[in-house]
């Protein structure tokens, strides 16, 4: 599953509301996700959210590009 916000409704809590509602659901189960290593804003939205470094996945979009995988437990 994946969801994104619009920029023009970034930083009202709707994102935090969509992760929540994802992450509740699957409880008491671990949740990883995985998000492009340079992208800051959305790792440091998921570590404010409660998600550590998992690993790192080399050449995770394409040769050259690498994801985190995150993970919330």
């Amino acid at each position: 599953a994946g969801f994104a916000v619009h920029p023009d409704h970034r930083r009202n809590g709707v994102g935090t509301l969509l992760l929540n509602k994802t992450t509740d659901y699957y409880l008491p189960l671990p949740t990883t996700l995985n998000v492009m290593i340079t992208n800051k804003s959305a790792t440091a939205f998921y570590r404010k959210n409660g998600f550590t470094k998992y690993t790192k996945l080399k050449n995770y979009y394409e040769r050259g590009l690498h994801a985190l995988q995150l993970i919330k437990k």
